[in-house]
Formats: structure tokens, C-alpha cells, sequence
């Protein structure tokens, strides 16, 4: 493997506070969903909204694969439209990307001394 690859590699887990806090936050959002506090999952949802800002997915994004940003986008469409139901479907779909290792098929890394790569409620602090 070239320096490069490992470089760019190393790169997407530098920032190993966001994504702890990131995780926290859409661990909020799921439980939010689940009871059916729509305003508190609307907060949630901006909480991770904001703390994408400063992220390491570029452009504002919460994730690097596009397919689990779509996920997220569809979370804040149904929050939107006042469909829980739909949110909390769409929450269920994007954490299935990180249990099934996300667009590429690949296994999602784990953390060091992690022996899962979900929270318990599924959702990656990695990726």
C-alpha cells in the first residue's frame, strides 16, 4: 500500500471527538423518535446538522457516504413534514448502513479496544 493510500485512509478517523458526539446525538434523535417528541427529534436533527459544520465530511455534510447522508436528509424531510414514523424509518435504514458496512460493502472499522463497530443502538462512531 502506498503512503498516499494510507494517508488518505488515516484521514477520514482524525476527528474521532466528532464522531463520538455525533453518535450521541443520533442516539438522542432515536430515542426522541421512538417516544414521539417530535420537537426534541427536530432538535436533535439540527443539533446534528450543526455539529456537521465543523465536520470531517466536507460540505456541511453528518457522513462521507452519500448514501447515508441521503438517509439523514430523508430523516429531516419526514421531521419536516411531522412523520415521525417516516423519520424514525428512515434513522432504521441509515443505521442498517453502518451494520452492513455502508454503500461500499466493506466492513465498518472499529474503534481501537471496540469489539463492535455500532453503538447499541447501531449507529458507527467511525464512519
Amino acid at each position: 500500500m502506498s503512503t498516499s493510500a494510507v494517508s488518505s485512509n488515516v484521514g477520514n478517523f482524525q476527528n474521532p471527538g466528532y464522531y463520538h458526539q455525533r453518535s450521541l446525538d443520533l442516539k438522542q434523535l432515536n430515542q426522541d423518535l421512538k417516544t414521539g417528541n417530535l420537537s426534541a427529534a427536530k432538535q436533535d436533527f439540527a443539533n446534528i446538522q450543526t455539529l456537521a459544520q465543523s465536520g470531517p465530511a466536507g460540505s456541511g455534510n453528518a457522513f462521507a457516504v452519500s448514501l447515508r447522508q441521503s438517509e439523514f436528509n430523508s430523516i429531516g424531510a419526514a421531521l419536516t413534514s411531522g412523520d415521525t414514523a417516516s423519520a424514525q424509518q428512515a434513522l432504521t435504514s441509515l443505521q442498517n448502513t453502518f451494520q452492513h458496512g455502508g454503500a461500499g460493502g466493506s466492513p465498518t472499522p472499529t474503534s481501537p479496544g471496540s469489539a463492535s463497530p455500532s453503538s447499541s443502538t447501531g449507529v458507527s462512531v467511525i464512519a
